[in-house]
């Protein structure tokens, strides 16, 4: 399994993690604030889950300029794409993330 996660859905329906993906989400957080740079952070690691052994690998998706278009600060945001984001997700958290923290993350699971 191959998707995108994060820990601020703009589509709380589909864009969570599961456990262990939203403690390694928090971690890049907390790396990123102890001045760690979001580009290039990765985490990796064998786990054991009732069904079974699986290689888990997450890495960031760091917040750009170009990302402020949609996941900005409000006031970034033009108001057609404000009207468009609140009309086809109601309940968007993706909005706000600063340039340079973690937007999110690819995550790869695969059974050993």
């Amino acid at each position: 399994r191959v998707t995108r996660v994060t820990l601020t859905p703009r589509n709380p329906v589909l864009g969570w993690g599961d456990a262990w993906e939203q403690k390694v989400l928090m971690s890049f957080d907390d790396r990123v604030a102890r001045g760690e740079k979001a580009e290039g952070l990765e985490h990796h690691e064998v786990v054991v889950e009732p069904h079974g052994k699986f290689v888990r690998y997450m890495r960031a998706l760091p917040m750009l300029p170009i990302c402020n278009h949609c996941h900005g600060l409000p006031e970034q945001i033009s108001e057609s794409v404000r009207n468009e984001i609140h009309h086809d997700y109601p309940h968007d958290r993706a909005q706000g993330i600063g340039v340079g923290k973690v937007r999110g993350a690819v995550t790869f699971k695969k059974p050993l």
